[in-house]
């Protein structure tokens, strides 16, 4: 749907801060005036880099990393799944792939390596990050081990955190439909709502505190739904866009390994 419309409704909510403000894709740095640019002109921008060799240049493909130049909704989603030290490993991994052990040993003041594997499976979990494993054979030992190194994964996060953004508007615009096609009752201490059929059911009295109930004008409550759902297709347009580009991105580097 268009950032206008939503649920089958006109969208009269102002447009989110976070998008007034205009946040750079987090796969290309470009300023707040760029965001709006197409995704031609990205993509002819990312070209001219990459064809200069900045994106080949390790130091700076490092710098480009650091999560401080990623938008606000990739750090708020590691805060939800990892927390405030899993952003800190994310920071760390923004210059991998690096080793487990050498994760375990720079956070070692922060957490026990316990603690570093439940951030760590968290941000896998998350699409944040991901891990390689390579057999190492040591002269002094007998059994080989396994060495873990973890890197980002940005675009997948995106992705992932796209497709969770498009469930909570579903949910938006199936609990508009719910208000708008029942009528709700409810006791003057508004202990509960219930539809007519179970306010029926138990005679039209509160289960909670014994008061009748009467109806309830919920058109107030579908109103602010409306509006959630609203700015909810404005982020999920806006996360789409950028999802666009990393795809078109990945096309890309695709076509230029070959």
């Amino acid at each position: 749907g268009s950032a206008g419309q939503s649920a089958g409704f006109a969208c009269a909510c102002p447009v989110p801060a976070k998008q007034a403000r205009g946040r750079a894709h987090p796969l290309v740095r470009t300023s707040p005036e760029r965001c709006t640019a197409s995704l031609a002109d990205l993509l002819s921008e990312y070209t001219k880099n990459a064809e200069h060799g900045i994106a080949g240049e390790k130091k700076k493909k490092a710098k480009a990393n650091k999560l401080t130049t990623y938008d606000p909704d990739i750090e708020e989603h590691i805060l939800k799944i990892a927390g405030t030290n899993g952003l800190l490993m994310a920071e760390f991994l923004a210059h991998g792939p690096i080793k487990e052990t050498d994760i375990v040993e720079r956070f070692s003041p922060l957490m026990d390596r316990k603690e570093v594997h439940q951030a760590l499976y968290a941000l896998r979990d998350g699409k944040v990050a991901n891990s390689t494993q390579e057999t190492v054979r040591l002269p002094d030992k007998k059994n080989p081990w396994v060495q873990y190194s973890w890197y980002l994964t940005l675009d997948e996060a995106l992705f992932h955190l796209f497709g969770k953004e498009q469930r909570v508007l579903r949910d938006l615009k199936l609990t508009v439909e719910y208000e708008k096609t029942n009528n709700f009752y409810a006791c003057p201490s508004r202990c509960m709502k219930m539809t007519f059929d179970k306010a029926y059911s138990v005679g039209f009295r509160c289960p909670n505190c014994g008061a009748e109930m009467s109806y309830l004008d919920n058109n107030p409550a579908i109103d602010n739904l409306k509006k959630a759902a609203c700015m909810q297709e404005m982020l999920c347009g806006e996360i789409e866009s950028r999802c666009e580009i990393c795809r078109a991105r990945q096309s890309l580097q695709k076509k230029r390994s070959r």
